[in-house]
């Protein structure tokens, strides 16, 4: 996940630059809602605001994104 940092000035707005989101601050809620902590709410999260975060998900394979991680697909070519 990557977080875009806007800047505005002279009434247009430019992408300055973008952050990367460690994966262990992004939370799931039923496996399904991506969720970011912030200061305010650490433990409950809040849905990422629009058009702040860039998230992407590999599919590879179908199913939840907590359960689709790289190492499963790997683990098939290995074995097959």
């Amino acid at each position: 996940m990557l977080e875009i940092l806007w800047e505005a000035s002279g009434g247009e707005v430019d992408i300055r630059g973008l952050r990367r989101v460690h994966p262990t601050k992004i939370t799931f809620w039923d496996s399904l809602t991506r969720k970011v902590p912030t200061e305010e709410e650490a433990i409950r999260s809040i849905d990422p605001p629009p058009f702040k975060f860039v998230y992407h998900r590999c599919r590879t394979h179908s199913g939840y994104d907590t359960r689709a991680g790289i190492m499963r697909v790997c683990a098939w070519m290995y074995l097959f």
